[in-house]
């Protein structure tokens, strides 16, 4: 009786084990498959700007009190990458920023995120040297829905290039294509 009462005990610590492991798989499954889901562009139920379109002026002050501008006397093509403080995709693309990641002025990008970003991210995007606005009111004039998001600007105020990215490669190649900084 007591060998038997081993044997069940061992099994069902196995069976535990295996449980945590399936569930453990799953969860990370499940956060793939909503991350694509909110990468697909048929769900978006507002009107996002379109590429040719003159993009919304603005003019703020970045973490460093340095005016950020587009539209207003600006003459220079400027990357606008949002992102927000919950989006999983943008926390990893700014942990994975250093400096073979970008291959273009950094003068020519401004991060604009819709909240405060939390000391690590921060941190590392002042590191990096990049601009930082936070305003949500930028976030409606460009109607972002999805992030990380790249919206190009060029000399004239028209929007170039509008897009969701993934990964600093996606960022280069989309820069680099429209030839910014």
């Amino acid at each position: 009786m007591n060998k038997l009462l081993v044997v069940f005990h061992i099994i069902l610590w196995i069976v535990v084990i295996a449980q945590g492991i399936v569930i453990f798989w799953l969860m990370r499954s499940l956060r793939e498959f909503i991350s694509r889901i909110q990468n697909i562009q048929g769900i978006n139920m507002e009107k996002e700007i379109s590429v040719g379109s003159l993009a919304p002026k603005f003019k703020v002050r970045d973490q460093w009190n340095n005016p950020v501008s587009v539209g207003l006397k600006d003459r220079s093509t400027k990357a606008l990458l949002f992102v927000t403080s919950k989006c999983t995709t943008c926390d990893r693309l700014i942990k994975r920023l250093n400096e073979e990641n970008i291959s273009f002025s950094r003068d020519s990008i401004v991060i604009i995120s819709n909240d405060i970003l939390e000391g690590e991210k921060q941190e590392i995007l002042n590191k990096q040297k990049l601009s930082t606005v936070i305003s949500k009111d930028i976030f409606t004039k460009y109607s972002i829905t999805r992030t990380p998001y790249i919206v190009l600007v060029n000399e004239q105020g028209s929007v170039q290039e509008s897009k969701i990215v993934r990964s600093w490669n996606d960022v280069n190649n989309i820069v680099l294509s429209k030839k910014v900084g």
